[in-house]
């Protein structure tokens, strides 16, 4: 069984979260996610769809606002995992705990090299995209730069929003993951270098971008 620490923290990252629990051949020792947050109007403290997840599952749950030297870094350094699997963390993994895994990969809402960072979904909409994708990568200390494992589109619908993105975007991250990963752990699968004149960015989406005029694609939830 390969021991994993899972890390992530949006609905997205839930999704891939309920694909590793439901698989036998994999046991969490542990999750990762952003700190509970005061969101909406009310400004109401929410735990991450992470967490929640988590939490039903009786998983131990960290959440440092910053992973580097703290101490929830030295606890996960003790826990004796196999690798990392992340999807949409949202913070830097130190080289200390990657170094210290067999593997780290990430599970990143674009087609790498196109839309490194944090609103990948976001920007492919304001671009007016016709495909979507995941892209499963090896971690490394730089922003969604490390070598590609696999990948998998789908067509954006004229009537796609974020909402309807990340859902169907989650769905096809965590079936790819649970298709590609044992092949990867085999050794069965070379990872591909990201091609770096074809990187592209996707900064984090302020709240009042979340509606872009002139957009073919309706940035709403």
């Amino acid at each position: 069984m390969t021991k994993i620490i899972f890390m992530g923290t949006p609905a997205f990252a839930a999704t891939v979260l309920e694909g590793i629990l439901s698989d036998a051949d994999y046991q969490v020792l542990a999750v990762v996610t952003q700190p509970d947050r005061a969101v909406g109007r009310k400004k109401v403290l929410s735990m991450t769809p992470v967490k929640e997840v988590a939490l039903a599952h009786d998983l131990p749950v960290l959440q440092p606002e910053k992973l580097s030297g703290s101490p929830e870094m030295d606890l996960l350094m003790e826990l004796d995992a196999d690798g990392i699997v992340t999807a949409a963390f949202g913070q830097f993994l130190p080289t200390k705990l990657l170094n210290a895994m067999d593997f780290a990969v990430n599970v990143h809402a674009s087609l790498l090299p196109k839309y490194r960072g944090g609103a990948p979904i976001h920007y492919a909409l304001i671009n007016g995209d016709e495909r979507g994708g995941v892209t499963i990568m090896e971690m490394v200390k730089e922003m969604d730069a490390g070598d590609m494992i696999a990948s998998s589109s789908i067509a954006i619908e004229e009537t796609d929003n974020v909402g309807t993105l990340f859902e169907k975007l989650a769905i096809v991250g965590r079936d790819l993951l649970l298709k590609t990963l044992p092949e990867y752990l085999e050794g069965n699968i070379k990872p591909v270098a990201q091609d770096v004149s074809q990187v592209t960015f996707s900064p984090n989406i302020q709240p009042e971008e979340e509606r872009v005029a002139g957009s073919p694609h309706a940035l709403e939830w």
